[in-house]
């Protein structure tokens, strides 16, 4: 049986199957901005698990967080602005 971890969605814990292995899955593509890292959870995670269409904008924010809270950066209020697509397929390098 496929390990699961609750996380929080909106106001409520859900159990998310495979959401360990994604996470390292995921840092082990590189260099990605938020979007990416939220799209490529999604992608890889609704594969096992059943996420209401209603619902992507939520599980995007958690998983995105505790992407972030696994790889020590705070998820920031802005991280789903007005323009989600902004600045996808650019990366930031840090110097």
């Amino acid at each position: 049986m496929p390990p699961v971890t609750q996380i929080r969605i909106g106001k409520h814990k859900t159990g998310i199957v495979d959401f360990e292995k994604t996470l390292k899955n995921v840092a082990n593509l590189g260099r990605l901005t938020d979007h990416e890292i939220a799209s490529e959870m999604i992608k890889q995670l609704s594969k096992k698990n059943y996420i209401p269409p209603g619902a992507y904008e939520q599980y995007e924010k958690a998983f995105l967080n505790e992407y972030k809270k696994t790889y020590g950066k705070a998820l920031t209020p802005k991280a789903f602005g007005r323009d989600r697509n902004q600045g996808a397929g650019s990366r930031v390098r840090e110097l």
